[in-house]
This record gives structure tokens, C-alpha cells and sequence, in this order.
């Protein structure tokens, strides 16, 4: 899972500075959506973890339990809690960078997810993702070393549904023998690299390959952590290519929900889909050493002439691979 993060402040800075980019440009989307013809559906995002179990302060902060959804599949499936702290750390997170999603938690370990002891509940919690909470996308930050044929058949059918799913590339904070995690490395699955807020990778994240390049922001990121560990301000710094993956989920669901209000119902139907996102995230990036440093901002910048036809222009190449 994610590391707890050892203290550096240059990269505690440029983590900073990437947050601070990413709230400006929500602000110019929320400028741009008032010359929206419509006002389209919330996309709704599952993150399958820990669980969570935020103070009380930072349950008002994301309006827990109107927009964060739960069930456990390892206990209660109605009580809120978390005996690691990622899942808090992680859904705390994507309910940031997505401040206008549905988020949905779904409980499918303790402590550390075994391919075990943890197989067939992930595959549960898909179907579940899929067919009750008919989620627009789901988040892996797990990963394990081999393919499970359970939880492959839930991913392809989640697939088949137009869920775009995302994973951690690798997320026990070492480099694997064996490069990537699975499911990340499935091509159902976006798999997500880790960098700072400067855009160079971690150390720590496998090496770029095709299909497997996408990378942003994993490193001394900044989220809740439950109260009954008692850390400063019940928050905590954590790095790996698990935080990244729900970051790279949120940026794709403030596009989604941008371009919901104006790109046709087909533009929409064909950008609902993992390839699509993939090439959007290709387009809007800056190449650096093989991986795709996604530039989400870069659609929003102000300082050309950016208004909606070209917004949707840019969206619709991407969609036409151009």
C-alpha cells in the first residue's frame, strides 16, 4: 500500500503547488460550466480499500454520508471504519480532487489484501460497483503479483459496462522483480504512475511501457487519517503509485463531468471508455522520460484563447486519436 512519507520538503512544496494548479483549474471549470447549456449527472466513483472512518471535521468537509457512500464486505456492511488507514487516506483524497463526484467506499480488507483471502470479495465488489452503485469508474490502489481469474471476470465485465477502471502500477513502495501489480497491469485497466508535483517520477514507480505510461502526482500527498490513530490534525503524508491512482481518477472525472455538459450524448458515449480516457490523458500530458505526465490544467489554460469550442475541439481529437 502507500508508504508513510519520510519528511522532504522540496517535494512537500511541489506537491503543494500541484494541489494549488489543480484548485485553480476547478475554479475556471466551475466559470466555464455557467456558459453550459445543461447541467449534466454527478459521476460516481468507487474506491475499493480499507473502508473509512474520518473526524468529524473532515466528515463535513466532503459532506459524508450524503456524497461518500459505504458498504463493507468484511464486516457490517453498513459500519464505517478503517483498520489501515489507507482507504480514509485514499477516499478523502478523490473526494478533493473530484469535489463535484459521488463518491462510493467499498470496504474489501482489514489490514492488507491477500489474493487469497481477498479474492472473491474483490470480484463481489465489482459486480457491486457495476450493477447497484452504476458507478462511471473504480479505483484499485491493491495489487498483487499474480492474475486472479475471479476478479479478471468482474473486470472484464465492468468493461463491457464502459466502467473505466484504474490501478496502482505498483503499490508496495519497492520496485516489483516482476515490474507491474496486477490488475494494473490488465488492459481493461488504466495503470497509474507515480511523480512529484514537478512531474519526475518516483523512484520507486516501475518503468514506463506501452499502455502503461500514465502518470501524475503520488508523492508526499496530503489527506485525512482516521482519529483513533491520533495523527496531527488527524492528517497524514503518504506516497506511492496508490495515491496516484485516485488522483488520476478524479482528474478523469472533472473532465467527464466537464465535458458531460458539452459534447454530444455519442461524443459522450465514445470519451466513457477506458481507451478514451487513455488517449485524453496522452493529449493534455508532456512526455518525460517515457511516461505520460498528465497536464490536466493545460485544457483550461488561460492563456490562449481558450473558450468552450475549443475546449471541445481538444476533447473530441482525442476522441478521433488525433
Amino acid at each position: 500500500m502507500s508508504l508513510e512519507e519520510s519528511v522532504d520538503q522540496r517535494k512537500i512544496i511541489s506537491a503543494e503547488k500541484w494541489f494549488g494548479i489543480h484548485r485553480a483549474t476547478c475554479a475556471k471549470i466551475d466559470e466555464l460550466r455557467k456558459q453550459k447549456a445543461r447541467d449534466p449527472p454527478r459521476i460516481k466513483i468507487a474506491l475499493l480499500d480499507s473502508g473509512i472512518d474520518l473526524s468529524d471535521f473532515h466528515k463535513d468537509e466532503i459532506n459524508q454520508p450524503v456524497d461518500v457512500k459505504f458498504r463493507s464486505w468484511v464486516g457490517d456492511p453498513s459500519v464505517r471504519e478503517d483498520d489501515a488507514g489507507y482507504g480514509t487516506h485514499l477516499a478523502y483524497l478523490l473526494r478533493e480532487i473530484a469535489p463535484n463526484a459521488e463518491i462510493h467506499v467499498g470496504r474489501i480488507f482489514k489490514k492488507r489484501p491477500s489474493i487469497k483471502k481477498s479474492a472473491d470479495v474483490i470480484a463481489e465488489a465489482i459486480y457491486h460497483c457495476v450493477d447497484v452503485w452504476e458507478v462511471d469508474m473504480i479505483v484499485m490502489s491493491f495489487g498483487f503479483g499474480e492474475e486472479d481469474s475471479g476478479i479478471y471476470q468482474s473486470i472484464k465485465y465492468a468493461a463491457s459496462k464502459d466502467v473505466i477502471m484504474f490501478a496502482a502500477a505498483c503499490n508496495d513502495g519497492t520496485n516489483r522483480s516482476d515490474g507491474f501489480a496486477w490488475p494494473a497491469k490488465d488492459s481493461n485497466v488504466i495503470c497509474v504512475h507515480s511523480a512529484d508535483g514537478d512531474g519526475t517520477p518516483s523512484t520507486f514507480t516501475p518503468s514506463p511501457q506501452d499502455g502503461m505510461r500514465v502518470m501524475v502526482l503520488g508523492e508526499c500527498v496530503d489527506s485525512a487519517w482516521p482519529p483513533k490513530f491520533k495523527s496531527n490534525k488527524n492528517r497524514k503524508l503518504m506516497s506511492g503509485t496508490s495515491c496516484a491512482a485516485p488522483i488520476a481518477a478524479g482528474i478523469a472525472a472533472v473532465l467527464l463531468d466537464f465535458a458531460k455538459g458539452i459534447l454530444s450524448d455519442e461524443d459522450m458515449r465514445r470519451l466513457h471508455r477506458t481507451t478514451s480516457i487513455q488517449r485524453l490523458f496522452r493529449k493534455i500530458s508532456n512526455p518525460h522520460g517515457g511516461y505520460h505526465w498528465v497536464r490536466h490544467w493545460s485544457l483550461f489554460d488561460s492563456g490562449g484563447q481558450v473558450n468552450l469550442d475549443w475546449i471541445k475541439g481538444e476533447i473530441q481529437g482525442a476522441l478521433n486519436n488525433r
